[in-house]
């Protein structure tokens, strides 16, 4: 996940963070086609290098830009071992570790 969704209005995607408007020319080819009507969040197809419009509710990983002095890392070994989980329609990167510690980072 990227970020991005056209949760209000259809084909209008936007930030998650600031609603600022997502201006891409990388879409795949036919996308973003709302397939199933409820293709609102953007993801990254690793395959084709393209981006795909996807329900908000797939279980997926996600790319995130952080200033470089709010880094923690906790957040960076969760995110190369595949420790995190995002809630894509509040743009918050949610990352976990073997302890009880829960870290939540605004992404955009």
């Amino acid at each position: 996940w990227i970020g991005a969704n056209d949760i209000n209005k259809e084909n209008y995607f936007v930030w998650s963070s600031d609603n600022s408007s997502f201006l891409n020319s990388t879409w795949s080819p036919s996308q973003p086609n709302n397939s199933g009507e409820n293709d609102d969040c953007v993801e990254i197809w690793s395959f084709e290098k393209y981006t795909n419009d996807a329900p908000c509710t797939f279980l997926s990983h996600h790319l995130c830009q952080i200033a470089i002095n709010n880094i923690d890392y906790r957040l960076y070994v969760a995110a190369i071992s595949g420790q995190t989980k995002t809630n894509s329609k509040h743009g918050l990167l949610q990352v976990t570790s073997n302890s009880t510690d829960v870290i939540y980072v605004r992404c955009k």
